[in-house]
């Protein structure tokens, strides 16, 4: 690592383990709960703080991907649609804690060699790996006086969740385009996603449209 991004990790080095606690989601009903790791003092959080504002520059080279929802209705206001369309939404349950760590890791290391070219120096690439493991296999909490290891699923509570999130769900969905030509499932005219909620408007049957979903549902790794 350069001196620079030594200093950064140096000064981010806590012990604080988290904390895990629960919030209530009251517009759902019934009322469930959201669980949170308070992981903004733990030792990974250099690492994960480092990790977001190199990864992110990845993100725009996926079309799909919304930057905010504001983006979506600028979208939509802005383009014609015919009268015989679906308007569709669905949403990824409890993401962060759904992902399976090994395979975050292996998509994310092929995200990083397609798209060396964004990164300040090639030699970041080991290091990069190097620190995402770091971060997603070291994940504690505590609760009720007792600590618990993670072992699978992205805390919540790091800064890298967010980035890590929007790379894997982007990935798998090139993977589903092209599972889509394949099968000859027609895309939708409009496939759009703010990290977990996907809005979509097909041009269509509903047969069509149900054989996409059911693609979609099928989705290894999801």
């Amino acid at each position: 690592m350069t001196k620079q991004e030594f200093r950064f990790l140096h000064t981010h080095l806590r012990s604080e383990i988290p904390c895990f606690y629960i919030l209530p989601k009251l517009h759902k009903n019934p009322i469930v709960g959201r669980p949170i790791v308070a992981g903004h003092s733990w030792t990974t959080v250099g690492c994960s703080k480092l990790l977001t504002s190199l990864l992110k520059s990845i993100i725009p080279r996926f079309p799909n991907v919304l930057k905010d929802s504001t983006s979506l209705i600028k979208i939509i206001e802005s383009t014609t649609f015919d009268r015989n369309i679906f308007l569709c939404t669905l949403d990824v349950v409890s993401l962060y804690t759904n992902i399976p760590v090994d395979h975050a890791i292996e998509v994310l290391k092929q995200l990083i060699q397609e798209n060396i070219d964004l990164f300040p120096r090639k030699d970041l690439a080991d290091f990069m790996i190097e620190m995402l493991e770091f971060v997603l296999k070291h994940n504690v909490m505590e609760y009720k006086q007792m600590v618990f290891k993670q072992i699978f699923g992205i805390d919540m509570g790091t800064p890298l969740a967010p980035v890590l999130a929007n790379l894997y769900l982007a990935f798998l969905e090139r993977t589903l385009q092209a599972k889509a030509v394949e099968s000859n499932i027609m895309w939708p005219i409009l496939y759009k996603r703010f990290i977990d909620d996907c809005f979509i408007i097909y041009q269509g049957n509903k047969t069509n449209l149900l054989e996409f979903v059911d693609l979609f549902l099928k989705q290894p790794g999801r």
